[in-house]
């Protein structure tokens, strides 16, 4: 489908103060202010933020490194039973799936407009 032209010009009065919040919030969400303002407009609300990749991919390999860890240990507690699984590896486990956890936290957090 192609995209539609965007001819029409609609001319707003604004303070200076609510053009700037309105420029940070574009920045943030990740859209220019022309998209963000329509955005809004049309959908009746602010757009999500959009994520940036780069930031994701190290959270992304971080939980799939601690879904490896959390994959072998309920493989070894399968094989060997409750006592068959170290517990200092048990704890490695935990604090990574917990530093992974409050990496996507701070990440959606940062994501607020």
């Amino acid at each position: 489908m192609a995209k539609e032209k965007k001819e029409t010009q609609i001319h707003l009065r604004i303070s200076e103060r609510d053009a700037a919040l309105m420029r940070e919030r574009a920045q943030a969400a990740g859209l220019g202010l022309s998209a963000y303002v329509r955005r809004c407009a049309l959908a009746g609300g602010a757009p999500a933020p959009v994520a940036d990749a780069r930031e994701l991919r190290p959270i992304y390999a971080e939980l799939r490194r601690c879904g490896n860890n959390a994959n072998q240990i309920a493989r070894a507690l399968n094989a060997y039973g409750i006592g068959g699984a170290p517990a200092a590896d048990v704890a490695r486990a935990v604090a990574q799936l917990e530093r992974a956890a409050q990496a996507v936290a701070d990440a959606m957090e940062a994501a607020r407009p």
